[in-house]
């Protein structure tokens, strides 16, 4: 086999060598080939870089939006919980429910008023799945959830700042379940407007999932996402795979924007998947926004439109390839005759000339070989003239010394 490939080398370098026309065919090929390669090339280049641009502005607008109607649905909550401590009905009720000087039967009954109602808004109105007040020690009174009265929460955020102003703890991990958290939390009066308590809420984290995870404008393989500084998912991405040794998420843009700097840029993800990513800080809600496609959606119009450009150009140099050889073979032929009459002259047929058939340097070179070769013709007839002669003279001086002897 190695025998048989070594032969066909040493025919092909042969042929290489001895044909005129293999040659110029050959180089025309190579030079259209990387010529080629270099359009396509250059092609890919400049077209991945729009659509990176173009990627990070589509990317930055979805970031954009998300964090707009993350903010807008966090200060309807908030409002909204606001409203209900501010209405005349739960002001009374509270101020029975949390007024020590109260007598049971009011505290009981303020109780039952109250749980009814903020039962009633979280399932019918409320985007909160929990509803609770506190008294002014940071203990749950009362809660939507029952198994949570009684609870201290006075170190929590959103306690020591809700005694004084609406406040929203975002995306702290609750220190009983562990579970991401968002809460609101407002100051309650009662009807003579003293201070007497917090109501706050634990909002339903599915719907800033809908918001979040919502991936119109951003194909197959987009997908947006929070991270909290824990480095855990706040909602949890469609195409995320957990391993079980994976206790915390990293990438580039996870890692740059939990230190506060927003940006865009190319690089693995979270799952170590080449992506375009923009990864954005939001102050308020204290977590990491990462809107992110992957680099082979972002960059497939630049790779379809560089291997048209690839097979198109094959395919021209191909044909004009047939239009050099036929080219070649013109440019050739007069050659090819020279090349023939100078075998011939070589072997001593000197009544051989060459064709004269273009005006160009080729029909130049066609008209040197004839006069040489009838220089040649006329030089050898002389000399063959003196060798008849001088045979002849040789002839007749040894017939007269053969007379004489």
């Amino acid at each position: 086999m190695r025998e048989r490939n070594s032969g066909l080398i040493k025919n092909s370098v042969r042929f290489w060598n001895k044909s005129l026309m293999a040659r110029l065919v050959g180089y025309y090929l190579l030079l259209s080939l990387l010529t080629v390669i270099l359009m396509g090339a250059s092609v890919y280049n400049q077209a991945a870089e729009s659509l990176k641009e173009s990627s990070y502005d589509r990317l930055r607008a979805v970031a954009v939006l998300k964090e707009a109607s993350l903010n807008r649905w966090v200060d309807e909550q908030r409002r909204n919980l606001t409203f209900i401590a501010w209405l005349p009905e739960i002001q009374e009720q509270a101020g029975s429910l949390l007024d020590s000087t109260s007598d049971s039967a009011s505290r009981q009954q303020a109780y039952t008023v109250l749980a009814n109602y903020l039962t009633y808004v979280v399932s019918s109105v409320s985007d909160a799945e929990e509803l609770f007040i506190l008294d002014l020690n940071g203990s749950v009174v009362l809660s939507t959830n029952p198994s949570q009265q009684g609870l201290e929460r006075v170190d929590m955020e959103y306690f020591q700042y809700g005694r004084r102003s609406t406040t929203v703890q975002s995306f702290y991990s609750d220190p009983i379940s562990g579970k991401a958290m968002v809460t609101v939390a407002t100051p309650m009066f009662d009807s003579q407007k003293r201070r007497v308590g917090v109501l706050a809420g634990h909002l339903n984290l599915s719907r800033i999932e809908r918001i979040v995870l919502e991936r119109s404008g951003l194909g197959e393989s987009g997908e947006t996402y929070l991270v909290n500084t824990s480095f855990s998912f706040v909602s949890t991405p469609p195409f995320y795979s957990p391993s079980q040794d994976q206790k915390e998420i990293h990438s580039t843009g996870i890692d740059l924007a939990l230190q506060g700097k927003s940006g865009a840029d190319l690089y693995q993800n979270y799952q170590g998947i080449p992506v375009v990513g923009v990864y954005t800080w939001l102050e308020n809600q204290q977590v990491a926004l990462l809107a992110e496609i992957s680099q082979q959606q972002a960059f497939e119009p630049a790779r379809r439109l560089a291997w048209t450009i690839f097979i198109l150009g094959l395919a021209s140099a191909g044909l004009l390839a047939v239009g050099v050889y036929l080219l070649a073979r013109q440019i050739a032929k007069p050659i090819l005759s020279i090349t023939q009459a100078a075998t011939k002259v070589a072997s001593g047929d000197l009544t051989q000339s060459a064709p004269v058939v273009t005006q160009d340097e080729v029909g130049i070179l066609a008209q040197a070989f004839n006069q040489m070769t009838a220089q040649l013709r006329v030089l050898y007839d002389g000399l063959e003239k003196k060798v008849a002669e001088r045979t002849a003279d040789l002839t007749l001086a040894n017939q007269r010394l053969l007379e004489e002897n």
